[in-house]
């Protein structure tokens, strides 16, 4: 057993995104604007639809007044019908972002023990449009260990 192993990302920064989910079943087009720390985005999904968004350095994980007038006018200009969906939910959450994605092998000691990792994190807002191409690309470092602890 190797015990806990820290390993500590001084670039890891909280990416504090607010959203608004809201029904639109007229919606089927996807548009994101982004920009220094708010991004507008249009995004439906089966159920509902999400309105975005802020990409703020921050810890607040609460409602913010301005945010939610920010996106509602943007999203509006965008696709002015979205002046009557109705607001399901809000949510605010933090991403865990950093100025790369970090997506690669390392090999850590400890004492005589050897341990492999794979990173692939830091993505940010950006996590879900990263997300196959990440995996992917963790996927094939995996199997690049595997082989190489069989060698």
């Amino acid at each position: 057993m190797l015990g806990t192993v820290c390993i500590c990302d001084n670039e890891m920064k909280p990416v504090r995104g607010q959203v608004m989910k809201v029904k639109a079943p007229w919606q089927n087009g996807i548009y994101i604007i982004d920009c220094h720390n708010r991004c507008s985005y249009i995004i439906p999904n089966i159920e509902l639809t999400t309105l975005g968004g802020t990409k703020q350095i921050d810890y607040n994980t609460n409602i913010s007044n301005t945010d939610r007038q920010h996106i509602q006018s943007t999203c509006q200009t965008i696709i002015p019908s979205l002046k009557t969906a109705e607001i399901l939910k809000e949510v605010v959450g933090l991403r865990p972002s950093r100025t790369r994605v970090r997506v690669e092998a390392e090999t850590l000691q400890r004492q005589d023990k050897f341990l492999r990792v794979v990173h692939n994190y830091g993505h940010g807002g950006a996590g879900i449009t990263l997300s196959i191409g990440c995996a992917n690309e963790a996927a094939d470092l995996v199997e690049m260990l595997l082989a190489r602890s069989k060698m």
